[in-house]
């Protein structure tokens, strides 16, 4: 089909007025891939990027970190250990009860070394090397029977060491049972049931200008408390010559209305009214297929089930926006009188005039 083109006074010249489905076809984000993603200094880079943020809401830049700032990770191993991957954390979890009880059964070999008095040990580990005593620390710390080897009763050092590795082992077992449960109840796999259309859409609403998406929640069940927030990164100069690479934008969705609070049970269209104090005031649709920026559209709530709090995302650049175009829509009513969501219509977009008529 000829699009055909945008006038500066806002009037479409050429083109079928007829309702137009995006090339794409419908897949859930968690499924989505970005052959666009590049590699970024946060150093700073003057050469702006294709995308910050991926289809799939992932990252796509790198955080370059030298030196002391590395010690900060290691401050914070708890929220490090959370959000990195599984096998990280589990390798760390049996890293640190391994370091453990190697270090007290030294302790304890030493003990055993000083006074060979102080533990009975069954006939067939009277030796008392460091793989007996070993298995001995492990027992002590994860049991509370000790068998046929165990503390004599007048050895005062071993019974205090004997508490002192109990309180260890109680207080590394509340840390990272909690680390492991904080790290599965996590909402990240629910955040992939939130769906965003592929592109934005620009068009007139009552004879506004305004910049549409929309997102679609997978699941019966909505959030509460969701909102939106959409974030504009753009490279501006200053009166004073600057190059501000990356100057974020917030971008209005009516907070102060309240029309960034929305209800997931059906498909939400975000809008955004193109006025003085938006990124895209007086940027025709010329200028804007020529300027390099990124939208940062970022959903928020409240899982109803868990009261754990999901933020879902995706990024749009200026080829990711169409003018003149509007969501199709996805809601519709069945032979039977049922209203029925249609999710393979959400990308489905109509071709509409500056006038806001179809």
């Amino acid at each position: 089909m000829e699009d055909g083109t945008w006038k500066a006074d806002g009037t479409f010249a050429g083109g079928i007025q007829e309702d137009v489905r995006d090339d794409k076809q419908f897949v859930p984000r968690g499924r989505i891939t970005d052959s666009m993603a590049l590699q970024v200094h946060i150093a700073g880079s003057h050469q702006m990027p294709c995308r910050l943020i991926g289809a799939d809401g992932k990252r796509l830049f790198r955080r370059q970190i030298r030196g002391l700032e590395r010690v900060y990770y290691v401050k914070d191993f708890f929220l490090t250990l959370v959000v990195c991957r599984w096998a990280y954390t589990l390798l760390a979890v049996a890293l640190i009860y391994s370091v453990s009880w190697t270090a007290f059964a030294g302790l304890w070999y030493e003990l055993h070394t000083t006074d060979s008095s102080c533990l009975h040990l069954s006939h067939s580990n009277s030796s008392g090397d460091f793989n007996t005593m070993f298995l001995f620390s492990v027992a002590i710390q994860t049991t509370i029977g000790f068998g046929n080897d165990y503390i004599q009763d007048d050895c005062r050092v071993g019974a205090l060491l004997l508490v002192v590795q109990s309180v260890v082992g109680l207080i590394l077992d509340a840390v990272l049972l909690g680390l492991v449960l904080t790290k599965a109840s996590r909402s990240k796999s629910r955040a992939r049931t939130f769906v965003f259309s592929d592109r934005g859409v620009i068009c007139r609403r009552n004879g506004r200008l305004c910049l549409l998406w929309r997102i679609a929640d997978l699941r019966k069940r909505g959030m509460c408390e969701a909102h939106v927030r959409a974030y504009c990164y753009k490279s501006q100069t200053t009166l004073e010559g600057e190059q501000l690479d990356w100057e974020c934008t917030e971008m209005d969705l009516g907070y102060d209305t309240g029309r960034d609070r929305v209800l997931t049970l059906l498909p939400v269209t975000v809008c955004h009214f193109i006025g003085e104090s938006s990124p895209l005031h007086g940027m025709p649709p010329e200028l804007l297929a020529t300027t390099h920026l990124e939208i940062v559209l970022m959903l928020e709530g409240v899982i109803e089930a868990t009261g754990l709090t999901v933020q879902a995302m995706r990024s749009y650049t200026n080829q990711d926006i169409r003018w003149g175009y509007s969501f199709s829509p996805m809601v519709k009513y069945s032979a039977n009188g049922k209203v029925t969501v249609d999710y393979a219509e959400l990308n489905a977009i109509r071709q509409m005039d500056m006038g806001g008529r179809q």
